[in-house]
């Protein structure tokens, strides 16, 4: 197990790579000639109605002298991202991303590679280091002047030494470059992008293998295919398909499938009969489960967004105790990936539409934001069946550190609950490695208000509706301080999510004990392999998707193992402020019937994967902690007594 630091040793200051930049391009003699030219949005035949705008134009034939070695790319493969490459000299490319489809903005996701890296005569040990300038950038700020890294995969050393996606690069920086940028249309100023001039993320490349072939992304990728193969791999899985029922919540613009998983136990919608139950509480009204929503992935280029929903998934749809227990309490619907069309045709924000799908919450189309358009519907639908306690959207940030959340509070009325699940986030054993209470913002400003999390608050009538960003790069907190965070990372985010859950409707530890009995006697493991010892971390066992051509094929391959990025870290104990658990009653039942948890206590060691090359997809090596015992054993083992039976019982009934 091993983490990438973030090290400021690899960023450049802006102003010194500006006047590098001016400085070599002054004196090139205009020796520059084209070196790719993508023709189409991954490669899928689609061409934008806008074309992308660019800060400059090369001619076919080029200028000055050819070079005798140029490297060759590609982006025509799902999820790609590259317009251009211009070369300006030996060792330096000057890169255009393709705009969004169907507008001018919004470039920032890049996805492409690159093979033929060394020159004729280069030594099987020579090392040739390249210089790339992405050039038509539109955000004013990058953490990439923060120390990330992008993120590279060797398919060499992937064959080789079961190294997957790592991150890597040197002399980085980001600034704003020379060029002017005039954009009046979408992905414009009205897009929130508006900018006089162009951005440049510089950085270095180090190839280290004749014959490579390398992948370069600004974040470790998750295609459609990888989502369409990770729920091939729960659907069939004998244990977890028997709580999942999976259909199309409606097809695409461009005719692809966005899914919609409800997750429950044994597809039960009742609460099991607590011991010692009432008839009014053995009534089947009474008994309804209370529901919960994730949404994910609106945003094509955040894939963070995938990692955490897929860590979400393998947790629900395993067979530990906790598992169990939020299958029995809830029933969750799940929307993975909300804009099916940008991810597989390389956009970074919006969808084939032109627009941004998060702010077309208020007025959806069903014909122009379908998938938008039927999640509300179906929100509100299962809202007039029961009651709809939680909706999380799912995100990345690319200017700010850590994992955190934003919610909706209301300056004349406030809401203090709002601000307890998150709060319980960052004291979760697990949770709190990544997430940041401090970083998390209540307000809605104005530009905010036609956004998932908005409406669904104020519209829907669910108070706590949140978005969870995760960040791009790493911590700058806690046990992951300086360090990059990585998709088992994003996933195990995912886990500590859900058994926050836990925390918060079940928040003392006899009450758990109570309602695990009646479930595990509800509903007794069908497999002689599970039961609530089992540690926790996911553990369905996909099947690969096929192989699909060419370089994704091997990234898809690293992507499903993670290659040697693992992670092993032990925890802090939080210093918590506990004003809003105190004004609204810490350990009890708020109004709607969830549960205002109380800190768990215990430091213990973090989660720690067991390295590993590559692995079938949807697959979850290792034991997380959770706030749990790793090693399993009874309801009682796993559950410490902490409150009296009688409390206990009594939160449990007004629950049920």
């Amino acid at each position: 197990a091993f983490l990438e630091s973030i090290s400021r040793d690899n960023v450049l200051s802006a102003t010194t790579a500006q006047a590098i930049m001016m400085a070599e391009h002054a004196s090139d003699g205009k020796r520059i000639h084209l070196a790719y030219e993508g023709s189409s949005a991954a490669g899928k035949g689609l061409s934008s109605r806008v074309p992308t705008p660019v800060p400059y134009m090369v001619p076919p034939q080029g200028y000055g002298e050819p070079f005798t070695h140029s490297l060759t790319f590609d982006a025509c493969f799902e999820s790609g991202n590259l317009l251009r490459a211009v070369q300006r000299g030996p060792a330096e490319y000057d890169l255009f991303l393709r705009a969004d489809l169907h507008t001018e903005g919004h470039m920032q996701w890049f996805f492409f590679s690159v093979a033929n890296t060394h020159p004729p005569g280069s030594g099987p040990v020579d090392h040739v280091k390249v210089k790339f300038n992405i050039v038509n950038l539109t955000k004013p700020d990058s953490l990439f002047n923060h120390g990330l890294q992008p993120v590279m995969y060797s398919t060499n050393a992937a064959d080789q030494e079961g190294v997957g996606w790592t991150r890597s690069g040197s002399e980085i920086a980001y600034f704003a470059n020379p060029y002017p940028r005039h954009v009046s249309g979408p992905g414009g100023p009205t897009s929130g992008e508006g900018s006089s001039s162009y951005y440049t993320l510089t950085f270095t490349i180090t190839f280290r293998r004749p014959g490579d072939t390398v992948l370069l992304a600004h974040s470790y990728p998750y295609t459609y295919a990888d989502h369409k193969s990770h729920l091939e791999g729960l659907l069939s899985n004998r244990s977890s398909r028997r709580h999942i029922q999976h259909s199309v919540l409606c097809k695409t613009l461009s005719g692809l499938d966005c899914d919609v998983l409800t997750i429950t136990e044994d597809g039960k919608e009742e609460l099991p009969v607590m011991p010692g139950g009432n008839s009014a509480t053995s009534n089947t009204a009474h008994r309804r489960k209370k529901c919960i929503f994730f949404t994910g992935r609106v945003h094509p280029g955040e894939t963070q967004a995938s990692w955490m929903m897929k860590g979400i998934l393998d947790f629900l749809t395993g067979d530990t105790v906790q598992a169990k227990l939020l299958r029995s309490l809830f029933i969750f619907k799940i929307v993975p990936m909300l804009n099916p069309d940008g991810v597989a045709y390389g956009n970074n924000r919006c969808s084939l539409s032109g627009v941004d799908l998060n702010r077309q919450w208020k007025k959806p189309s069903r014909t122009a934001h379908p998938t938008i358009y039927y999640t509300k519907s179906l929100i509100r639908t299962e809202k007039a069946i029961r009651d709809v306690v939680m909706y999380v959207d799912l995100h990345g940030h690319s200017r700010k550190m850590n994992v955190f959340m934003y919610g909706c509070d209301d300056k004349k009325k406030p809401k203090p609950m709002v601000r307890i699940f998150p709060k319980l986030v960052s004291w979760n054993v697990t949770g709190r490695k990544y997430f940041s209470f401090q970083d998390c913002s209540f307000s809605v400003k104005r530009a905010r208000e036609t956004t998932a999390r908005v409406v669904v608050a104020r519209e829907l009538g669910i108070p706590n509706a949140y978005t969870l960003e995760a960040t791009f790069c790493g911590a700058n907190f806690g046990p992951l301080k300086d360090y990059h965070m990585n998709n088992e990372h994003f996933q195990d985010m995912g886990r500590g999510l859900c058994d926050t859950l836990l925390d918060y409707y079940l928040p003392n530890a006899q009450q758990r004990e109570t309602f695990a009995a009646a479930v595990l006697k509800a509903n007794p493991s069908r497999d002689p392999s599970s039961g609530p010892g089992l540690p926790r971390g996911g553990g369905n066992g996909g099947k690969k998707g096929a192989n699909g051509n060419g370089n994704f094929a091997a990234a898809r391959e690293a992507r499903e193992g993670g290659g040697r990025r693992q992670f092993g870290v032990p925890t802090d104990t939080d210093t918590v402020d506990t004003v809003e658990l105190a004004r609204a009653g810490s350990g009890s039942f708020a109004a709607d019937g969830s549960g205002l948890g109380s800190k768990r206590s215990g430091g213990g060691s973090a989660s720690s994967m067991r390295p590993r090359a590559k692995s079938d997809h949807g697959a979850s090596s290792g034991t997380s902690g959770g706030g749990f015992k790793g090693g399993g054993g009874s309801a009682k083992e796993v559950y410490s007594k902490q409150a009296d039976a009688g409390a206990a019982q009594a939160q449990a009934q007004a629950l049920v």
